[in-house]
């Protein structure tokens, strides 16, 4: 296992993902430095924001996107919200940053200049990337779900339906999202409109050259972390598991279940992946259990930079869920 260590700079460090960021890079073998980096959030200190993270490990300190530390770090993550990567990347660009850049946020998956980021899927190139598009959340979980079957030109129509919790929708507060209408309440929203069905079409279209049919529903849960979808279509091959088990195999992040769907407290607050295919005659559903901060997000980003570094891939990231 490789000993160097490395700078690394969060912008976007007081939101829910930059959040996530901070949590898990606290405990990465790999990582000498964190530095805070925000707009709003600028001058003040993390652990005023969030009391839990005092820590001596790194500066609390948030400090400006114009701070000249900026473009001294190994690697930069956004943790932004959508539309805000793009202006932050052109001043990099300006500045002639030669690190490593992952963007958590839409603006540049499948955009060309940086490569997309789904870890399993695509680990050759990020390991010779140094602008790392982040999948999104909802993307990452039905995409797992269903890139064994299109990598074995199995299409059809694929109804989704997928859940997520309240992090989802970031720490900005917004109409929706409040305790009094989430709590003991489930609401769909996007149907048939989520951008994240737009991503997975680009995904199937440029590795495989699929048009993709999906309906997906995508609803709000009342809990905070987690994404639980479902897929279902008819399918004549049989024992589609094997192609999921030889798709995955020797993929530290991914866990198979044979007969059964995941549960969600089994894999929240870990980078896993966990997934159920359950078959009956032609009818074929598969379960896709992760957290959305983590694979979903941050720690998918972190599995990232260990590809781009050349480090173990699951530096920093093997923990378990909470399973409570």
């Amino acid at each position: 296992m490789s000993q160097k260590q490395y700078t690394i700079g969060i912008i976007g460090a007081s939101g829910y993902t930059g959040l996530e960021l901070i949590r898990l890079l606290h405990y990465h073998p790999n990582i000498k430095e964190v530095k805070l980096y925000g707009n709003e959030s600028a001058g003040k200190y993390i652990s005023d924001i969030y009391p839990g993270l005092q820590t001596e490990k790194f500066d609390e300190k948030i400090y400006p996107t114009s701070d000249t530390s900026l473009s001294k770090n190994d690697v930069i993550f956004l943790a932004v919200s959508h539309g805000a990567a793009a202006s932050i990347v052109s001043e990099l660009d300006k500045k002639s940053f030669k690190g490593i850049i992952i963007d958590l946020s839409a603006d540049f998956r499948w955009k060309e200049g940086f490569t997309y980021g789904l870890a399993e899927w695509m680990s050759g190139k990020i390991k010779h990337a140094d602008r790392i598009a982040n999948p999104g959340c909802f993307a990452t979980a039905i995409q797992l779900g269903l890139l064994p079957l299109l990598s074995n030109q199995i299409n059809a129509l694929f109804h989704i339906t997928a859940m997520t919790g309240s992090t989802g929708s970031g720490a900005g507060l917004k109409a929706g999202v409040q305790f009094s209408e989430r709590f003991g309440n489930v609401k769909a929203y996007k149907v048939l409109n989520h951008q994240h069905e737009v991503e997975i079409k680009a995904t199937a279209k440029s590795l495989y050259g699929m048009d993709l049919s999906l309906q997906f529903t995508p609803l709000s849960g009342p809990y905070t972390r987690g994404i639980w979808a479902s897929i279902s279509f008819s399918a004549v091959k049989p024992s589609l598991i094997t192609l999921f088990e030889e798709a995955y195999y020797n993929k530290p992040f991914i866990r198979l279940i044979d007969g059964e769907l995941p549960e969600l407290k089994h894999v929240v607050g870990s980078n896993f992946t966990d997934i159920g295919v359950i078959q009956k005659g032609t009818s074929t559903v598969i379960g896709v259990a992760i957290d959305n901060l983590t694979k979903g997000a941050s720690g998918q980003a972190i599995q990232n930079m260990n590809l781009a570094l050349g480090l173990d891939e699951t530096s920093g990231l093997l923990f378990p869920g909470y399973n409570l």
